[in-house]
């Protein structure tokens, strides 16, 4: 069985691959959009909320309060999704328009829920049964998501060749998650101390956290 390339490698190409012109120009324009949309979504949200302080006693204030929610919800996962796919696109090389990006992963946003879904819930069955299974479980489904964008696949079909891959390179997945996981806890804490902007930031630095993982994924592919 071929040795996997080391975490170091995925972490610099993936810097390679993100700071690329046309790609960073990619990546912050889907950025810059759902960022409008999520504060647009959330200010109505916020004054639905206000609106309907009082429902215990107005139940009908619950109505606005729940019309804001939904969008702000289906456009997180829409965001994720499209995140992926462009993730998906730039390392590809294939067409950078957002446009295409945003419809392409909007028809795959319901299926992409439930594969999320399903995993979450496995690995958080996993965990409950005293952790180890919960990361064995995390290690297995880690490539559905990508699996699922790239390939229209069911969720059982996401979840089950994802496991597939996995087969035989428990450890040294595991070994490069844990790099990974690693750069992306320290780039968080850099954020963390940049007043007001700093969460912005990483809201474009996220298809640059996926590139490892979805090099990995290609690799054992």
């Amino acid at each position: 069985m071929k040795k996997l390339s080391s975490p170091v490698l995925y972490i610099r190409e993936a810097f390679k691959i993100y700071f690329e012109k046309k790609n960073l120009i990619y990546f912050l324009k889907l950025g810059l959009l759902f960022l409008v949309l999520s504060i647009a979504t959330s200010i109505f949200f916020v004054v639905a909320k206000g609106t309907g302080s009082n429902a215990a006693r107005q139940p009908a204030f619950i109505l606005p309060l729940v019309a804001s929610a939904i969008p702000l919800a289906i456009i997180g996962i829409w965001f994720q999704a499209a995140t992926y796919e462009a993730v998906i696109r730039a390392v590809e090389g294939r067409t950078l328009v957002v446009k295409e990006t945003l419809l392409t992963s909007w028809k795959k946003t319901w299926c992409f829920f439930l594969v999320s879904l399903a995993r979450g819930l496995i690995m958080a069955l996993g965990f409950v049964l005293l952790i180890i299974p919960g990361i064995i479980f995390g290690i297995w489904f880690s490539f559905s998501l990508f699996i699922q964008i790239s390939k229209g696949t069911s969720v059982k079909e996401s979840l089950a060749k994802s496991k597939a891959l996995t087969k035989g390179r428990f450890w040294p997945i595991l070994g490069r998650f844990s790099v990974f996981l690693l750069i992306y806890i320290l780039i968080q804490m850099v954020f963390a101390n940049i007043p007001y902007v700093g969460p912005v930031f990483a809201i474009f630095m996220g298809p640059f956290f996926l590139i490892p993982f979805y090099l990995l994924y290609k690799e054992l592919s």
